[in-house]
């Protein structure tokens, strides 16, 4: 979306918005001064494709609107309260992580199968903590080496959530041994999973193989 171009929700033109935790609560008003329910407040899912504003309200009395919006702001934030206390139960020194906490990437390491630090500065402020910028790299075009791609698919070592981002977002490597003790966990859970993934798949492929070579066997038997 451009600089200049609107935000809408259907009708509604978005004006005020708040990213918190895992919810962005939205505020609109309706191009149609005449219409009836012309505010709005609802909350925005959004991915690479769309968004999608969900458990939408709408009323004519503004200060009305304004307070859902504030509402509804603080209950997000009362949440990520608990989830940052919780979170700092099981990681303890949360601090967030810089360049001199990790080895720098260059173009031609592969970072499969690598602990890497996610910038804090993409992060929103509430998620610019080492419990969020420690990801297992599972995969993505950007994660090889002399890559062509950007994207680099990940896994979180707190709670293995799958997320993306591009290899400019990450700011080094973390040696697996030097990790704290909920990370270490995190890594070798997610490890395991990985190759067992792997394993599966190729005895699938294996299997269907033997299949088919089984297949040839036979005719190659009866026939000629």
């Amino acid at each position: 979306m451009s600089e200049t171009e609107k935000r809408m929700a259907g009708d509604y033109e978005i004006v005020n918005s708040i990213h918190i935790g895992n919810k962005e609560v939205v505020l609109g008003i309706h191009k149609d001064h005449n219409c009836d329910g012309r505010y709005y407040c609802g909350y925005c899912d959004t991915n690479e494709i769309l968004e999608l504003y969900v458990d939408g309200a709408v009323s004519n009395n503004y200060p009305a609107i304004v307070k859902l919006f504030g509402e509804r702001i603080v209950d997000e934030a009362k949440e990520v309260i608990k989830q940052i206390e919780l979170e700092k139960e099981i990681v303890g020194d949360d601090k967030e992580l810089t360049k001199s906490d990790c080895t720098p990437i260059t173009y031609e390491d592969n970072i499969v199968d690598k602990v890497v630090v996610i910038d804090g500065n993409i992060l929103r402020p509430e998620y610019q903590r080492s419990s969020h910028q420690l990801v297992y790299v599972t995969g993505g075009n950007g994660a090889n080496s002399n890559a062509r791609g950007r994207k680099v698919f990940t896994k979180s070592l707190l709670n293995g959530q799958d997320n993306v981002f591009y290899r400019q977002d990450i700011i080094g490597i973390v040696d697996v041994e030097k990790l704290p003790k909920w990370a270490k966990e995190g890594y070798d859970s997610l490890y395991n999973i990985c190759i067992m993934e792997e394993l599966c798949t190729i005895l699938a492929l294996g299997g269907g193989a033997c299949h088919v070579d089984a297949e040839v066997v036979d005719h190659g038997c009866v026939a000629r």
